[in-house]
């Protein structure tokens, strides 16, 4: 009688929990992603493989749940950093099932990922593949990827899908974010896509937005909170590269 009139369904959601489940849940209301398509993805978590032959987990940033199978074909994405205020992801991704067979995080420089991301790629098939070439870290990456050699990366494309010739890296500002986060949006809320790791869920789980209109009018998405877009963007980026 006293709440429900005077307040928005999230402030009650924040404000007012009916139970410590629901105080400690993140806002259904203000959540990018479909909290209970997350909550159902829970039950596909797994503990990395402990025994991979040939395998080089780089005392444990190397998260590989699934060995990679002959003939199959597969995605990766890495959203590099500097490894000083936020942590790179790499996300390994079965091309077909859409299942998250590794992944790899840590607070390492962005010269330090690319060796990751090149064994990566060449042990799971010679995976499709790129990474963020937004700032310095993104462009650290690229060059280093190139200078490797790393086979079988995927050329930029625009956000129409059309290739942009002689360069290499997704730049994922807008509007190709606004469109790379639908699409993934999509893809969890329809679970298309498979998660096994506990900590990539729960970045999923953490990550609001804003709808915020720019100086030319302009609709934009804009995280907001503490919380980092490291495992989104990867996951985004995968999900985009699998289109081509």
């Amino acid at each position: 009688r006293e709440i429900i009139p005077q307040y928005n369904k999230w402030e009650i959601e924040q404000e007012y929990p009916e139970t410590l489940e629901q105080a400690l849940r993140p806002s259904e209301e203000k959540s990018f992603f479909d909290v209970k398509a997350l909550e159902d993805m829970l039950l596909q978590v797994q503990s990395p493989l402990k025994d991979f032959d040939g395998f080089d987990t780089h005392n444990g940033l190397v998260r590989a749940y699934k060995p990679p199978i002959l003939g199959r074909k597969y995605i990766i994405f890495t959203d590099p950093s500097m490894g000083i205020e936020d942590p790179f992801v790499t996300v390994v991704m079965d091309a077909v099932t859409g299942e998250g067979v590794c992944t790899a995080t840590g607070m390492i420089p962005a010269t330090q990922v690319v060796a990751i991301h090149d064994q990566l790629v060449r042990n799971y098939n010679n995976a499709y593949n790129t990474g963020e070439v937004n700032a310095q870290a993104g462009q650290s990456f690229v060059d280093g990827i190139t200078s490797m050699n790393t086979p079988n990366q995927a050329p930029r494309r625009s956000v129409e899908g059309k290739i942009i010739p002689s360069k290499k890296g997704w730049i994922t500002a807008q509007p190709l974010r606004e469109k790379s986060l639908a699409d993934l949006k999509e893809a969890v809320r329809t679970q298309l896509i498979t998660i096994h790791d506990r900590d990539c869920i729960e970045a999923f789980r953490c990550f609001m937005v804003e709808r915020v209109v720019d100086q030319t009018g302009k609709v934009k998405t804009k995280s907001v909170g503490k919380a980092h877009d490291d495992w989104i963007m990867a996951w985004a980026g995968a999900w985009q590269i699998r289109k081509y």
